[in-house]
């Protein structure tokens, strides 16, 4: 067997065990919430800031309710972060 045909077969080999890996239900809630976690977590940051941007803008603000709102802020981000993680340990764990 030649180079170019070893080179085929791993490639190919590679496909149906990427293949076989996607199509487990287990993995495709997986891959569905890594996709979707940072989406609703910067729909999340974006309605909490919301009303903070419109008080900036007016010149309205409050800095003891800036600075409480830069709490929730981060630890939502937080959140979404550790969320965001754990779904990618569990995801990419078992291909190696």
């Amino acid at each position: 067997m030649g180079i170019i045909e070893e080179i085929h077969w791993k490639l190919y080999l590679l496909g149906q065990s990427i293949l076989n890996f996607l199509h487990n239900d287990h993995n495709l809630v997986l891959i569905i919430a890594a996709v979707l976690i940072p989406i609703i977590t910067i729909f999340i940051l974006f309605f909490s800031a919301m009303d903070d941007f419109w008080q900036i803008i007016h010149l309205k603000i409050s800095f003891g309710r800036l600075f409480g709102d830069l709490f929730h802020f981060l630890l939502i981000l937080f959140l979404g972060s550790v969320a965001e993680l754990a779904v990618l340990y569990f995801l990419l764990v078992p291909l190696f």
